[in-house]
């Protein structure tokens, strides 16, 4: 029994670490600053569309 509980602690530790480092990357990618000019917009040009 000793050694499913211990199991089970590694893999929360494992998880824990994971969710902490998903955390920081959330953290940096709202810290950047938006884009200061539109990106193109996807699909085919019909015509009289400007590029």
């Amino acid at each position: 029994m000793n050694d499913i509980l211990a199991d089970q602690n590694d893999i929360n530790e494992s998880t824990r670490a994971q969710i902490d480092a998903i955390s920081e990357a959330l953290a940096e990618l709202q810290a950047k600053e938006p884009r200061q000019h539109p990106r193109r917009r996807i699909g085919f040009l019909q015509d009289g569309d400007n590029q």
